[in-house]
């Protein structure tokens, strides 16, 4: 990853910082945001703004190569000004010439005056953090600029939360792209829901992070059924359980569909539930009903009928219908539960103190181990060797723990490139897996050259072109795993 030294930089008109407009949104925003950002993570984001780079007189296109994520405030005044029109693109140009996620790394906040209509074309895509409140009851929208005491406050506050816990994910998916790497018994896949849920989905996000959990997906979903469908399998392959949220509007439909986003991944976790539990043995479904729910139309209320009569529509799923609190206690338990479950596993483990290597060979190979077993064995290392008996849940569930509670990896090859690409991989996500602590050690053993910059990449010790097993080969390794 590419090195930043600037983690935020936040595009806002200078009009809406100047004090005798006081734009309420604006001003809090510059002000608390670093605040909060501190607070949650207990370290110091470098954040620059418009105002402050236009003082500077710094190179802005240098300046944007540096900076990790841009917010930016759409406003009236912004919208109306040239120059952060200027700036905006300038951001975009700088982001195209860089090879990261721009979901990842810009953030749009509007006011009740911005319609989508009136964006500019280069940010229309991006998720609205909107900063205004709707007054249900009333119909109209209720501006922060006219709101005062506690309950703007409260109001902004909350918003300010969402932002920030947001922005958090993405500058830890910016470091750590891949969702594989996340440790899956602290991982939950949150459906994405219809409007009317809008606020739920945000308080049980709200909830997860506070608790230290990773919430995920973490980027704008596609809207293409088919670029969808792969997004979300591999986001339940790497999740303990996943939340969709039901309530009274059907959601927005796909393109050229007429199934919902929302009904989508329902849809998808039912046709491929078996599949993604061959990989992800942890994953579970819940589907969340609020108490009562106000449907929009006929649709929706003949699709939560059929959710709760017919088994096929919520297959390996629980159907929860309560308060949202009762919701939020059901899934810390779960998750409280597998992470005790892994613990005593773990300790019981641990008694034994010897280190641990685990030799992982194709079945082909086992032969071929057995003198590199006894050299191991017989300077006090214990052995782990794979598994090739049982169903294949079983196995791929044993390969797992032995890359867990291994202290060194040891790959002998059998000289098929794919075969050993997926077992470097795994050892890459084991993490994900519950790793808790570092290997001592990872070698690659193999009778034949192989030339791969992943080995280096990933600090194999490599020794190829072994023909004849020879233990002094290993001293080095034995050297590391005593030390």
């Amino acid at each position: 990853m590419a090195k930043f030294d600037n983690d935020i930089f936040i595009s806002l008109s200078d009009k809406d910082t100047a004090s005798d407009k006081n734009n309420l949104l604006v001003n809090n925003l510059c002000h608390y945001l670093p605040l909060i950002l501190e607070q949650s993570s207990n370290k110091k984001a470098k954040i620059l703004n418009s105002t402050e780079l236009n003082k500077s007189k710094e190179d802005k296109s240098e300046t944007f190569s540096k900076t990790l994520l841009f917010v930016i405030v759409l406003t009236e005044n912004y919208l109306k000004s040239e120059k952060c029109i200027t700036e905006l693109n300038l951001i975009f140009k700088v982001l195209n010439e860089q090879s990261l996620k721009q979901e990842n790394r810009v953030f749009k906040i509007i006011d009740s005056d911005v319609t989508l209509e009136n964006q500019p074309k280069l940010v229309q895509n991006f998720i609205n953090y909107s900063f205004f409140e709707i007054d249900k009851k009333a119909g109209k929208i209720i501006d922060f600029n006219s709101l005062q005491g506690n309950f703007l406050e409260k109001t902004l506050w909350l918003k300010l939360i969402d932002l920030t816990y947001d922005i958090q994910n993405s500058i830890i998916m910016e470091k750590n792209k891949d969702v594989e790497l996340l440790d899956i018994t602290k991982t939950i896949y949150l459906s994405q829901s219809g409007t009317d849920q809008i606020e739920n989905y945000n308080r049980l996000k709200r909830e997860f992070l506070h608790h230290k959990l990773n919430v995920i997906p973490r980027i704008y979903l596609s809207q293409d059924a088919e670029k969808l469908k792969p997004e979300i399998i591999n986001n339940f392959k790497h999740s303990l359980l996943s939340i969709h949220i039901i309530g009274g509007d059907y959601g927005d439909l796909l393109n050229n569909s007429e199934e919902s986003i929302v009904t989508f991944q329902n849809k998808i976790a039912v046709d491929f539930f078996e599949d993604i539990c061959i990989e992800n043995p942890y994953f579970s479904r819940i589907i969340w009903i609020p108490p009562k729910v106000e449907f929009k139309n006929k649709k929706q209320e003949l699709y939560v009928e059929q959710l709760i009569h017919n088994t096929n529509e919520v297959k390996g799923a629980e159907i929860v219908q309560a308060p949202i609190e009762v919701l939020k206690q059901i899934v810390l338990l779960k998750i409280e539960q597998i992470k005790n479950q892994k613990h005593n596993k773990l300790h019981v483990e641990e008694t034994n103190d010897k280190i641990k290597i685990y030799i992982i060979n194709d079945k082909k190979d086992s032969d071929k181990i057995e003198d590199i077993v006894k050299y191991f064995e017989s300077n006090q290392i214990e052995t782990i060797t794979s598994l090739y008996t049982g169903r294949q849940i079983e196995m791929l569930n044993k390969y797992r723990e032995n890359l867990v509670k291994c202290d060194a990896v040891f790959i002998y090859s059998n000289n098929n490139n794919q075969w050993i690409k997926s077992k470097i991989k795994d050892i890459k996500k084991s993490p994900g897996f519950g790793k808790e602590k570092e290997f001592l050690a990872k070698v690659f053993y193999s009778d034949k050259e192989y030339n791969d910059s992943i080995l280096i990449d990933e600090d194999f010790i490599i020794l190829d072109k072994q023909k004849q097993f020879n233990p002094e080969s290993l001293s080095s390794v034995l050297t590391k795993l005593k030390k």
